[in-house]
């Protein structure tokens, strides 16, 4: 190579420093998503609300001639109801399954121990009553179980 060529690279032009760079790039922004995701999220989700339903509030604003506000207040309510409706729904059928699961866990505990040939009672001992209890009491107190 002759000497013009090589003083017209620069660090760019190798193409492991650009791959590392890339790569300190991408580790920096997962661990700063992941360190900062109570900052990120909302933002993040209100990005994409924001994009989803800007379409349907300017046909609103045209068809009714309603404010940009007053849409999008119904539309918080409507969603806000739906979710309410949604957790009220699931809440005590989550809540009664996760109940006979826990109540079960030790017969699949056993059945796992006697597959595997590995007392699993020895990794775990007095937790499940513990977990058992707790989560009859933590949920007793939100959901009313369905029975």
């Amino acid at each position: 190579m002759r000497e013009e060529d090589i003083s017209a690279r620069n660090l760019w032009h190798i193409p492991l420093f650009r791959d590392v760079v890339y790569l300190a790039l991408v580790s920096f922004s997962v661990w700063a998503v992941f360190s900062y995701w109570r900052i990120f999220f909302p933002l993040a989700v209100s990005l994409l609300l924001a994009y989803v339903f800007n379409d349907w509030i300017n046909a609103i604003e045209k068809k009714y001639v309603l404010t940009r506000k007053k849409i999008s207040f119904f539309i918080v309510i409507i969603f806000s109801v739906l979710i309410l409706a949604f957790f009220v729904w699931l809440g005590p059928v989550v809540t009664s399954q996760s109940q006979k699961f826990i109540a079960e866990l030790p017969i699949y505990i056993d059945a796992l121990s006697k597959k595997s040939g590995i007392n699993m009672q020895e990794f775990i001992p007095g937790k499940l009553e513990n977990m058992k209890t707790e989560t009859i009491l933590t949920s007793a107190k939100v959901f009313i179980p369905i029975r």
